[in-house]
């Protein structure tokens, strides 16, 4: 095969393109019967979700439960099925207990909730051992030469202050290895890149408005750069009162979306007001 008569994956595209995020827990043993286009439209819901929280002011019910509108027809169209095929994969998300659905009445989309699914220990975060003292032992007399330190780079809302509250929690046992801490930061950057993808599809920002916004050296990257600090004294302060957390990176995942999501929303909603 002749290179030059193909185009060949470009990496600086792919990041910009929008993907549906498949979970491992579809694999497991309660969900592994559903077909491919099922777990698909699981995705597709998981996009709503997440769009609805980012718009959570329009989409709380009035139990203060999150919920998402999606139409029968858009189903067909994003699965490209019939009528009667769409209803069968939506039931069957809703029988396997991922998804609760709302019917609103005559003429009206159906509200969707997300549900808690059944985890197994594959579907999390699982750091690989460390290798033990003889075997770095090993590695070290192989190299004549000193490794140079390399510096961290770090999301646009993890300053130094976050940063050195971070690495204050090898004192509960975490992030005691460079390579655990090269792993929370992989894990931060993939949050930053998700939290501006989401943002620009909901067309709250435009690309460049984000950059301008949150990723120069603004009020509002303060502003998210004290809203993830604060996650962090919240974590501490659970450790501290006897939370057992045995997978710190996918916790931290979680919290650090749930608490700058809200921020940053409220942060270009007050820009907004003001510019208008």
């Amino acid at each position: 095969m002749k290179l030059d008569s193909i185009v060949l994956f470009n990496d600086n595209h792919s990041k910009k393109a929008t993907f549906l995020k498949y979970f491992s827990f579809l694999d497991n043993k309660k969900y592994a019967h559903l077909p491919e286009k099922a777990n698909k439209l699981y995705s597709l819901f998981y996009n709503r979700y997440k769009l609805s929280k980012i718009n959570k002011n329009k989409f709380t019910d009035e139990d203060g439960n999150l919920f998402f509108n999606y139409t029968l027809k858009s189903i067909e169209e994003a699965l490209n099925c019939c009528h009667e095929t769409a209803l069968k994969y939506k039931d069957m998300l809703i029988k396997c207990g991922l998804i609760a659905q709302q019917r609103m009445g005559l003429n009206k989309a159906n509200r969707y909730y997300l549900l808690e699914p059944e985890y197994e220990e594959s579907d999390f975060y699982n750091e690989k051992a460390e290798p033990t003292k003889n075997h770095r032992k090993v590695k070290r007399a192989k190299s004549i030469f000193k490794p140079q330190k390399k510096t961290v780079t770090k999301p646009f809302f993890v300053n130094d202050s976050g940063y050195k509250l971070l690495l204050g929690f090898k004192h509960y046992g975490f992030l005691t290895s460079n390579r655990q801490i090269k792993i929370i930061m992989q894990t931060l950057h993939s949050i930053a890149s998700q939290l501006e993808k989401d943002i620009i599809s909901a067309n709250l920002l435009t690309n460049r408005e984000f950059h301008h916004m949150f990723v120069e050296y603004t009020s509002a990257q303060i502003t998210t750069q004290k809203a993830f600090s604060q996650v962090l004294f919240r974590i501490k302060e659970q450790l501290d009162f006897g939370e057992n957390i045995t997978n710190f990176g996918a916790y931290l995942r979680r919290a650090t979306e749930d608490g700058l999501y809200e921020v940053m929303v409220e942060r270009i909603n007050e820009l907004k007001e003001l510019q208008g």
